[in-house]
């Protein structure tokens, strides 16, 4: 019976629009999430601890398949909005990679080439050792030969 619920997992997310950390784009190079202004998108958390989920959608998916084409979806938490002391929260490596994984809290979960396009859910939370991270962004990390690759990403509540 688990089997069952993990397959059919709820994939509902709240989208609020000052959770949203990258608009839907196509990208090819790496670079740090945008609004839909094109300005630079960071998120304040607030100065208390949270737990949350962060979501990216992705609309379209084109890399070839072979080792080392890949796209890495970061989230980075900072103590400061210029991010100069911050770490990552959670990512998602999409491609083809021997290792590619799903992390949160030291916990891996078998990614291997996963080249589909959807919606992917990560649990995370602002606080390592005791130091609170109140600021959140995205980057994107691209390696080897890219096709098309069109995303958005922000935060919600964990459900």
């Amino acid at each position: 019976m688990v089997d069952r619920i993990d397959r059919y997992e709820n994939r509902m997310a709240t989208y609020d629009s000052l959770l949203l950390l990258q608009a839907q784009a196509t990208i090819s190079t790496s670079q740090a999430g945008k609004d839909a202004d094109y300005v630079a998108a960071t998120v304040d958390l607030g100065e208390g601890y949270i737990q949350g989920m962060f979501v990216v959608d992705v609309v379209t998916m084109a890399i070839a398949v072979a080792l080392g084409n890949q796209v890495v979806l970061k989230l980075e938490i900072a103590k400061d909005s210029a991010f100069a002391s911050m770490v990552n929260a959670a990512y998602i490596q999409l491609g083809s990679v021997t290792a590619s994984s799903l992390t949160w809290g030291g916990q891996v979960m078998d990614m291997t080439n996963q080249k589909k396009a959807g919606r992917y859910k990560m649990p995370f939370h602002n606080m390592y050792g005791d130091s609170l991270y109140r600021y959140a962004r995205v980057a994107s990390q691209i390696a080897g030969s890219m096709g098309t690759f069109t995303y958005m990403a922000f935060l919600a509540g964990l459900h």
